[in-house]
Order: structure tokens, then sequence, then C-alpha cells
């Protein structure tokens, strides 16, 4: 092989092939979503797996957790500019899949 493998491209496939990550942040292209909307999306997720995958998510600064105090808690969760950067190209490949599978 000619050439190397970019670290900044290993930790990035590394965090999207991580079970559930990219199809949570492909939820959240249309904006903010809570807990269980995106469970609802994502059937087959567990809540503890979806939990620590917005941890990573929130780490990684691809997503922010917002909390509303009102007569109850409420979370939601959002793209941040950067997820939104990232989301940008599962649209691409979201054609791909449409074009080959």
């Amino acid at each position: 092989m000619k050439h190397e493998l970019c670290p900044k491209v290993e930790a990035t496939l590394q965090l999207i092939s991580k079970k559930w990550v990219g199809l949570i942040i492909y939820s959240l292209q249309e904006g903010p979503l809570k807990f269980s909307e995106i469970e609802k999306f994502i059937p087959g997720l567990s809540s503890r797996l979806l939990t620590e995958r917005l941890k990573d998510l929130e780490t990684q600064n691809l997503i922010v957790k917002h909390v509303y105090v009102t007569d109850s808690i409420k979370i939601s969760y959002e793209l941040t500019r950067k997820g939104f950067d990232l989301a940008n190209s599962f649209k691409q490949l979201e054609e791909w899949a449409q074009k080959w599978n």
C-alpha cells in the first residue's frame, strides 16, 4: 500500500462504526429529539446502550444535551455544528445505498 491510514480518519471510522452511532446521528438530522423519540426511531436499541452512545457523542462534541425544567424535567438531544457536518456525509451514503442496495 502506497499511503498510510490517517489517524484522524481512523478515529472517525472507529467512532461511527460503533453499533447504533450512525443511526443516532441520522435520527437527529431533522432537529432535536427526546430520548424516547430516538428509541422509537431505532427499534432494537436498548435504553442502556442508547444512554452510553449519547454520552460518547456528547464527549465527541457531536451532540448537545438540553435539559428543560418546567413542571417536569424534559431532555432533548441535538446535533452540534460538528455533528451536522458529519451527518451531511451520511446523505452521500444514503444516496449510495439508494443506488446500489
